[in-house]
This record gives structure tokens, sequence and C-alpha cells, in this order.
């Protein structure tokens, strides 16, 4: 099996794995990283949602361009950190540490973080963040028209900077968590989360994983403020948070449609049209040059065949098989032979794609699912159209998919394993004791999950295996005063 039909299986596989049990390793396997140990105590509903809401409410937006505050905190914020490096005769001693994401923070680290964010109060890098949050559309222009050609050659570097504006958020929620701060560190934490459903909105596949990462970089502040013993419980303020935080379809859908058009390269744009032989050597030469540039960005080798010998007969024979007379093809540049096959592979593969994109989830899973079980793209003759050259840009973009997709299941699954955990705080408000089983909760309808709970004793464990042993964790359950 050919490198673009394995990507395109993994993917397929993934997808038809997403909402299922089974699983390939088993507890043994997992890093102790992997193991979450919570405290829980029992906690009831607050009288009022409101303060305690992790997404912005549909009344409590403005109309306005976040993208615009976006830019503007991005800039605050790596305007700071480099004054502040520069003027430490230390730089690892200021700005931001990785320290501050330690689960415990010790004095020290906790004296300098609160220190580190002091910093930021003059710049009002937060009132910048919170002003994206509370504004209605999020357009990052990130793609002009004039440039729909080179698309993959723009740098994005506002795009991965919201990483950094991410842990900044989460370091602030974590101060306003340990200082009882329960209601502004639930704002802190929404604005990260609406900057993660913000960053769907690049359509682009690099801005849907930063997206998901900054949601992923809440989700510690979040299992914090869920083992406070006062804190009201959050579990209609999870279960309130939009699909569309981590829906990455949108994105996808984009680059596909940018493949089905040539993705920039003029050879792939429009095949049929007529050139000269001198012309089709040309974009050849182009496309051989933006595969260079390709490769120098993304690290990923592209070794270009001086000739394409070897790919024009199995384009010549896809061509007749699918209609085209033998006459017609050799009237054709060889050039244009083999990208015309090569622009009508990748046709069938957006097609395929955008097919099992548009099902419902239980659907799409036995979809994708045949899919990965069949290497139909072949033709007559038993040769793998993929091993075409001209499909080689496709090397680069595809294993995008694939990374997007397995980071939104698990960005998925850990928001629904912290709205479990808040429905096991319920059931011990209401009876005093750890569930039996996710069954046994009924003071609340549990979202569907493929999460497998064990009680023993004074403690519980709350499995999740997700699609492969690098995703899963264990949450270890303890009841608080047991």
């Amino acid at each position: 099996m050919s490198r673009i039909t394995t990507l395109a299986a993994l993917f397929c596989l993934l997808i038809s794995l997403a909402n299922c049990n089974a699983q390939d390793y088993s507890e043994s396997d997992l890093h102790s990283d992997q193991i979450i140990k919570l405290t829980l105590s029992p906690a009831s509903l607050p009288d009022t949602a409101r303060p305690y809401q992790l997404f912005p409410r549909q009344d409590d937006l403005l109309d306005r361009n976040a993208a615009i505050f976006y830019h503007r905190a991005v800039y605050l914020f790596d305007t700071t950190e480099a004054r502040l490096r520069g003027q430490a005769n230390d730089p690892q001693s200021v700005g931001y540490s990785n320290d501050f994401t330690n689960e415990t923070l010790s004095p020290e680290v906790l004296t300098k973080l609160r220190n580190w964010l002091a910093v930021y109060e003059p710049d009002r890098l937060f009132s910048e963040i919170g002003y994206a949050s509370r504004s209605s559309e999020c357009d990052w222009q990130i793609i002009p028209e004039e440039a729909r050609d080179e698309w993959f050659l723009r740098l994005i570097p506002e795009v991965q900077s919201c990483r950094s504006l991410a842990r900044f958020l989460a370091a602030k929620a974590r101060v306003e968590i340990i200082d009882g701060n329960y209601e502004e560190a639930c704002q802190t934490i929404k604005t990260g989360f609406r900057l993660g459903a913000d960053l769907q909105k690049t359509e682009i596949l690099v801005g849907s994983l930063v997206g998901i990462a900054c949601v992923n970089i809440m989700r510690q502040p979040m299992l914090e403020l869920v083992q406070k013993n006062d804190c009201p419980n959050l579990y209609w303020s999870l279960a309130t948070i939009p699909d569309s935080i981590t829906n990455v379809n949108d994105s996808i859908r984009a680059e596909l449609s940018l493949l089905r058009q040539g993705s920039g390269f003029d050879l792939l744009e429009n095949p049929e049209r007529g050139r000269t032989d001198k012309e089709w050597r040309a974009a050849m030469n182009e496309y051989g040059d933006r595969m260079v540039l390709i490769s120098m960005m993304t690290g990923v080798a592209q070794v270009m065949p001086p000739t394409i010998v070897r790919a024009y007969p199995i384009a010549k024979q896809f061509l007749i098989n699918q209609g085209r007379t033998p006459e017609e093809v050799e009237a054709m540049n060889s050039i244009q032979v083999v990208a015309i096959a090569s622009n009508a592979f990748t046709n069938q593969l957006v097609d395929k794609y955008e097919r099992g994109l548009a099902l419902p989830p239980a659907e799409a899973n036995k979809y994708f699912a045949e899919i990965e079980r069949q290497d139909s793209i072949r033709d007559a003759n038993g040769n793998t159209v993929s091993d075409l050259p001209l499909l080689w840009h496709l090397n680069n973009l595809l294993p995008a998919v694939f990374s997007v997709s397995s980071n939104e299941s698990r960005c998925q699954r850990s928001l629904l394993a912290i709205q479990i955990v808040e429905a096991i705080r319920l059931h011990l408000a209401e009876t005093g004791e750890l569930p039996e089983s996710l069954d046994a909760i009924k003071v609340v309808s549990l979202p569907n999950n493929s999460f497998r709970y064990v009680r023993d004793g004074e403690t519980a464990k709350l499995f999740d295996f997700g699609l492969t042993v690098t995703h899963a964790r264990i949450y270890e359950i303890t009841q608080s005063g047991k």
C-alpha cells in the first residue's frame, strides 16, 4: 500500500474508532502522567449558573471582529516577554515558565507566577483577550484572495502565538483558584475556551490544531477547580459548551477544497486546458520549485524525479480506464496526462472524505471503516495510481488531517470526563457516597459516553481508553475526608 493510501487509511480508521470502546492495550501500558488523581467533595448546583459560565452566551456578545483584539493581545504578550528577558541578567528567571504548569505549585513558583502576572496588568493583556471573547465574529483573514495560490507558504505567527495567550489564561486561572476567586477563574477559563473556538474559524488545519491545544491547556485549571470543596458544581456549565469549540470539519473541508482546486499549483489547477510543450515543462518546474519550498518549511524531504517516464504509463492507462480513447491520450503531452490523472485521483480522495464528513457519527464510523478495509485506488493493471509524482504534495497535507482529528477526539473526551466528574460530585451531594456505577447517577442524565467506571470501596476509577494508548487517561477518584 502506498504512503498516500496508508495516510488515507489511518485517517479513516481514526474516525471509525472515535466513539468505540475497543483498544489493544491495558492499564499497565499507561505512564504515570496519564493517571490523574482527583479528590472530590459533594457539590450542588449554584443558585444561578451565570457567574460560572464556561462559554459566552449569545446575548453577551458585541458586534465586532475578535481577530483585531487577538492580534493586539499577541503583540502585547510577545513584546512584554521580550522586554522582561532583555532587562534580566538571567533570562530564565523572568517571563513565562514551564514551572507554572506543575501539578503542585511550590511557594517559590507561586510567588514567581504572581509577579509575572502582575507585569501584564499595565498592558491590559487580559482586557484585550476579554474584548475578543465577547465579540460576535472572528474573521482572521489568514489567506487573502490574492494569495490563494500560495496558501501553503503563508506564515501565521499570530495563530501560533495564541498558545501563549492560552498559557497566560491558564496561569491566571490557577492563581484565582488558589485565592478562592472561583467566579473570576470561571470567567478566565471561559475566555480560554472562546479563544480555542475562535481559532477553529481560521479555516486552516494548523489553526484548528492550535485551537484544540488552547482548549486542552485550560483543562488543568478546570481539574483543579472541580476539586475545591467550596466550588459550586459546574455540570451544566460544562454541558452548555458548544461542540464548535473543537469541531474541525470546516477546516478540513476548506483544505480539501484547496486540494480539489489544485492546492495553488498551476499544473494541477486546470490540467485540461491547452499548453505548449514549453508551457507544460514550465508548469512542471514550478511544481518542483514549490515542492522544494514545502520541503524546507515542513522538514519532509521531497525528491523530485528527473522525468515522469515512470508515471506516464500508469496515468495513461488510468485515463483510458476512465473512458478516454487511446488516440486521445496519445495526442496529449505526457506531463498533461500525468497531471490529469493526478487531478482525478485527488478529486476521488476529496469526494470520499467529504461524503464521510457529511454523515451522522454512527454512519460515518461504518463508512470510514469500509474505506480503511479496501485498497481501491488502483488502475486496471494493478498499478497504484497514488505513486504518481504529482501527488507528492499530499504527503505534506494529509498527515495534518490525521493529527487534527486525533487531537479533536482527545479534547472532546477530556471535557466529557470532567463533566462526568461533576456528575459524580452531584451524586455525592445527594447520597454521600461515590456511585456504584455511572448508571447509578440519577440526579442528572449523563451524556452518551464510552467511559468505564469501577468503584472499589472508598475509591473509584474512570477509564478513558480513547483512540490509542498515548491518548488514554485514568481518573483515580477519592472522596474527600475518607
